[in-house]
């Protein structure tokens, strides 16, 4: 996504966008979501592990660093998120037939 839509996307939900620039120390873009309530009755289909959360949404993301998938995973089950972390746009399509995500998490690369 352009900054710009994801400035709209943002606002549109409620939320706020903070950037931070300075010369030769880079930039920084917060990114502020207004917080929900999880979804009540839907549960994580993971049965070896107990649950203790409800989980509000499934999100696919997609991402080529290793780095990033793991803070990507983490942030959104801290969340209540079940997050489905995939490598490469090959296998996020072949994820797509097996899984209908609420939500998707794409690098945009212009």
């Amino acid at each position: 996504m352009g900054l710009s839509q994801v400035y709209a996307a943002v606002n549109q939900s409620g939320g706020a966008v903070r950037i931070e620039s300075a010369i030769g120390g880079g930039t920084v873009v917060r990114l502020f979501l207004r917080s929900t309530e999880p979804v009540s009755g839907v549960m994580d289909e993971r049965p070896d592990q107990e649950q203790s959360h409800p989980i509000a949404a499934t999100i696919l993301a997609v991402d080529d660093d290793s780095d990033v998938r793991s803070f990507l995973s983490e942030s959104l089950a801290v969340l209540c998120y079940r997050a489905v972390v995939i490598e490469d746009g090959a296998s996020a399509l072949a994820a797509l037939d097996r899984i209908k995500p609420d939500a998707m998490i794409v690098p945009c690369r212009e």
